[in-house]
């Protein structure tokens, strides 16, 4: 394998121009950018193109072709970088196999062509790894180590996704979603950790797994891949979790709110804008973290991050200090419109249990305000039937639930769609004050109504939502 990698490292020395099929993706041009960081020609091509990744390859002069077209491939590029978004049928990936133009996947390429050499700290989990990537990255970063990172968002410290740095390290966001059409194993499997954090496991990606057991087998794959000197932190809140750490053969730490867990919380304080929290480490008190951030999936977050750097060395001063700088990530609870009265976030949720945390930390930290939940089923597992029904509790901390039609529900058959009506009328036998609009300027016909009256919004979705946050940022005007 060495021999193979090195061979690989060789033949990128030789390369000039790199072209992605399907940049968009927040992913693919994080890797865009790492790329011509690195020197190399890099352009591409999407066909559903919205901000913020449209604006973050525009403000990188990296080159945007839409729509997809045989014309974007003359010349051809030395090598070809395949999304995990497209597949067979796609006229570029048809017209890249017809001629044998080299092409690669974006993890396998990020693994052997980036990431080798670096001593490589990978987030893994169904929730929290874009957060606790960006921490640790800006952390590392304030405390002067220059690290490289790759985020699946846009960090408000760095007004990045990805960065390629002096240092050794190496912070990446570890997707367990599959790879390419072309290679089905996990994108994290190609990173090869030497550190590694375990926020969370859950049943999500309902496209490709079909049961909450093949994710698990694949957490504990990934497991197995660290090495007896590297080491694990994971969240030990978690089950699951615990029994994956179980398969490691290197040194494991947890973390958690409960207090048998290695790292710790005790006496939180939740504030508007603000989370403060005394830190323990094994029944011994550490010091006061404060955090400009909502929620206690934040402080799981936080915990894990701690972990990570103790490890490394680092001392609570200086992790603290750059905790208490960490601006958060866009589009996680972001905000988007403020005044006295009017507080109006964007946030990326879409599982049940992202949706419900993020409503929990909302709701800590605005105890007496009206909540107003406007969701679109976006991810493959929300677009189907799955979780139909089961919305209920996710919304328990929301006043008003607004749901949004189904995202190209056409793709999805109707036996397996999930079907946002229904999710309605069954949030009203619940008491719930819920709505099912269709129009995205119903939604916003809707929120200026409510908020002026003190109400906050939270709109939640992991897409452009047909323009809804300009649509919002345009009418309310403070």
């Amino acid at each position: 394998m060495l021999d193979f990698k090195f061979s690989f490292l060789k033949e990128m020395k030789n390369l000039k121009n790199i072209y992605f099929i399907g940049i968009c993706g927040t992913a693919m041009a994080s890797t865009a950018l790492l790329l011509k960081e690195m020197g190399y020609e890099v352009y591409g091509s999407d066909s559903d193109v919205y901000p913020p990744m449209s604006d973050f390859l525009n403000k990188n002069n990296i080159k945007l072709l839409t729509p997809y077209s045989l014309k974007n491939l003359k010349p051809h590029p030395d090598l070809v970088v395949i999304g995990n978004a497209v597949g067979r049928g796609n006229v570029e990936v048809e017209y890249v196999l017809n001629n044998k133009i080299p092409f690669i996947s974006m993890a396998e390429l990020i693994g052997k062509g980036i990431i080798f050499g670096r001593e490589s700290i990978v987030i893994a989990g169904t929730h929290g790894k874009t957060t606790t990537t960006s921490m640790i990255a800006w952390v590392l970063e304030s405390i002067g180590e220059s690290p490289s990172f790759l985020i699946g968002g846009i960090s408000n410290n760095f007004k990045s996704s990805s960065k390629l740095g002096k240092g050794d390290l190496f912070v990446i966001e570890g997707d367990e979603y599959d790879t390419a059409f072309f290679d089905k194993k996990p994108k994290f499997m190609h990173y090869f950790p030497d550190y590694l954090v375990l926020n969370s496991i859950e049943y999500d990606h309902a496209d490709i797994y079909s049961n909450l057991s093949n994710i698990v087998n694949e957490f504990k794959n990934l497991v197995k891949l660290v090495p007896e000197r590297g080491f694990i932190t994971f969240n030990g809140d978690s089950e699951i979790c615990r029994e994956v750490a179980k398969n490691a053969l290197c040194e494991c730490e947890s973390f958690g709110i409960k207090e048998g867990n290695d790292w710790y919380p005790r006496n939180i304080k939740f504030g508007r804008e603000n989370i403060e929290y005394e830190l323990y480490y094994r029944k011994n008190f550490i010091g006061k973290i404060r955090l400009n951030m909502f929620g206690e999936h934040n402080i799981l977050n936080s915990l894990a991050t701690i972990s990570i750097l103790n490890r490394l060395g680092f001392s609570f001063s200086a992790i603290s200090g750059g905790l208490e700088r960490f601006l958060g990530v866009k589009r996680r609870m972001d905000l988007i419109c403020r005044s006295d009265k009017v507080f109006i976030y964007e946030d990326f949720a879409h599982h049940p249990t992202a949706i419900f945390e993020t409503l929990k930390g909302v709701r800590k930290s605005f105890p007496d305000e009206k909540i107003i939940a406007v969701f679109e089923p976006r991810s493959w597992s929300c677009r189907m039937n799955i979780h139909q029904g089961k919305f209920a509790e996710s919304f328990k901390f929301a006043d008003i639930v607004i749901f949004y039609k189904v995202y190209h529900e056409e793709k999805i058959p109707i036996e397996k769609r999930f079907k946002p009506e229904l999710e309605v009328e069954h949030l009203r036998n619940y008491g719930k004050e819920s709505y099912y609009f269709k129009d995205v300027a119903k939604i916003v016909d809707f929120l200026r109504e409510h908020v002026d009256k003190g109400y906050v919004a939270i709109i939640m979705s992991n897409g452009g939502f047909d323009g809804l946050y300009k649509k919002i940022s345009d009418s309310f005007n403070f």
